[in-house]
């Protein structure tokens, strides 16, 4: 007699005992609403908690010149702002000094707004990384590990323009990522406004940003392509405001577009090695500073003046002249510099030096999403070169926003300052790098896609 063969039951290999044809998790597909907005509040909580102790340094005293007590009244405020030349990010040193005159401190924009700044930086790059299941998961991982980090190293100098300035950068793209994400109306013309009174804040705190103005507003601009024109003048309108109208008094007032008097001595001191190591010293004749003394006992020296101004001036020209007659070894610093701020990953800041062994893994990530960062950089050309059809919808996409702004200010930083304090450099870079996941890697899924 034959043998009866044994009835066996076939299950998927996602199906479950009593689940019988439910459907694999496909780590490649967009999370539920619920299941990233579970995700942000999560981080949003543990961030919270991890920076339930962190202070920022108030922008005011910057080199120890002013102090937000020097302005008690409104009216001094606005003598403060109509004089200031050095680089004092306004509107921070405004709250600042706003906040001591209601309350006697400065603890609301130092400590509340600070850690917010933080906290909201990270929660923004998780929202713009989920696109996918596993992008979103890895921006989590990434936020939490880069969150502790600027907790643990930033106070070595924790100035709030560090964090600020990624909060407002992220907050410009999540406010025009939500505008492309309904349909044209009064809501959508609110979010535009918002998004270019953010890149005027985000401009309004860092010097170096002007540089980068011209591909920012090039990117923010084709992102809203797809809206009616009105919303090109709701974005540029408050920023037309707020940051032309800042350099407008600078130019109109001080004689200087940008809003530092001191980018020539910074630069100088960056590049002072690579002069020295080539035998060359700066050929500058300098300005004898007369009315630098400080203005009250216990002060540095006064560097809001007119002379630093033209002695900025002076050695900007003569570093500039330095490069283009050594444009090779120039070249080779400027990536040796840059290439030291992302892989090296200092974590001390002067006197300030974090210990632990999670800083091994805090290094390991930011060399991983530097290397990231730095091969899309370089395929980003290639990629909108290769996609005709795409080169549009390619340059307005957040990824590329995000690879600009992150690499641009990595290389700004790390050849625009003295390379001793990149570890407090990096605390302004690594909410970007929290959002690396979006960034369009591997080369083969690239391939595919254009």
């Amino acid at each position: 007699m034959p043998r009866k063969k044994r009835r066996t039951n076939v299950r998927n290999p996602g199906d479950r005992p009593g689940h019988a044809g439910a459907p694999r998790l496909d780590l490649k597909s967009a999370p539920s609403r619920k299941f990233t907005g579970a995700a942000i509040v999560a981080l949003a909580v543990i961030g919270l908690f991890l920076t339930r102790s962190s202070n920022g340094v108030a922008v005011t005293t910057w080199m120890g010149i002013f102090d937000p007590s020097d302005f008690p009244t409104v009216d001094s405020l606005v003598e403060f702002l109509k004089s200031i030349r050095v680089p004092i990010p306004p509107v921070l040193s405004a709250a600042e000094i706003t906040n001591y005159i209601l309350a006697g401190d400065t603890n609301f924009v130092t400590r509340v707004l600070y850690r917010i700044a933080i906290v909201g930086s990270f929660v923004m790059a998780i929202a713009l990384s989920s696109g996918r299941i596993l992008t979103l998961a890895g921006s989590v991982v990434l936020s939490l590990v880069f969150m502790w980090g600027t907790v643990v190293i930033h106070p070595g100098n924790a100035m709030t323009y560090d964090v600020a300035y990624p909060f407002f950068m992220l907050l410009c793209l999540i406010l025009l990522k939500w505008s492309l994400s309904t349909q044209p109306g009064r809501r959508t013309l609110l979010l535009a406004a918002a998004s270019g009174t953010a890149l005027a804040m985000a401009e309004l705190t860092r010097p170096f940003v002007i540089f980068l103005l011209p591909a920012l507003l090039f990117l923010t601009l084709l992102s809203l392509r797809a809206l009616p024109k009105r919303h090109y003048v709701a974005f540029l309108l408050p920023f037309a405001i707020l940051s032309g109208g800042w350099h407008l008094h600078m130019a109109i007032q001080h004689g200087q577009l940008s809003w530092s008097n001191h980018s020539g001595n910074n630069l100088v001191r960056g590049w002072r090695r690579c002069v020295v190591a080539d035998s060359e010293e700066l050929q500058v004749r300098l300005l004898r500073e007369r009315n630098n003394a400080p203005l009250k006992p216990g002060r540095r020296k006064n560097l809001n003046t007119a002379e630093h101004q033209e002695n900025s001036k002076r050695l900007q020209r003569s570093l500039a002249s330095f490069i283009v007659k050594n444009p090779l070894r120039s070249a080779t610093f400027a990536a040796k510099q840059v290439g030291s701020l992302l892989f090296g990953v200092e974590t001390r800041i002067h006197d300030h030096d974090p210990g632990g062994g999670i800083l091994g893994t805090y290094r390991a990530l930011v060399r991983l999403c530097s290397l990231w960062l730095l091969v899309a950089t370089i395929w980003l050309p290639f990629r909108v070169i290769r996609s005709k059809g795409e080169r549009t919808r390619i340059l307005a996409s957040p990824d590329t926003a995000i690879i600009t702004i992150a690499f641009s200010s990595a290389a700004i930083l790390a050849v625009g300052d003295d390379i001793h304090e990149r570890a407090r450099f990096l605390i302004s870079i690594l909410p970007f790098l929290a959002a690396i996941p979006i960034l369009p890697l591997p080369i083969g899924a690239i391939r595919r896609r254009t």
